[in-house]
């Protein structure tokens, strides 16, 4: 596994939570789908911020993994009915709901 990203309303207390308990730091930062700032943490969490903690259905945003054949790993999912969202084709929704980027590996 990549990463797991999760919702969190107050993104500055979660960095300091994440910090201080488990020793983590801010390795990455970036934009959401929000406009609004989200991070990475090592650890393997990013920390989406969102106003909702429960969006789609749960406080789980996505679980990414890193895979060696992108294509061939789509094509593999697709059979099992994938949605692939707009924002990338390596981006996909299970019939379940769980949202899945999947990177290749470098």
């Amino acid at each position: 596994m990549d990463h797991a990203a999760i919702n969190v309303k107050d993104l500055e207390w979660n960095i300091k939570f994440f910090s201080d308990v488990f020793g983590f730091t801010v390795t990455k930062e970036g934009t959401a789908d929000n406009g609004r700032r989200q991070v990475w943490i090592s650890g393997g969490l990013q920390l989406v911020p969102a106003d909702d903690v429960i969006v789609d259905g749960g406080i789980m945003n996505h679980i990414a993994f890193t895979v060696d054949d992108l294509d061939g790993t789509l094509a593999r999912a697709d059979k099992y009915g994938v949605t692939h969202l707009a924002k990338g084709y390596n981006w996909i929704v299970l019939p379940t709901g769980l949202c899945i980027e999947v990177l290749k590996a470098e």
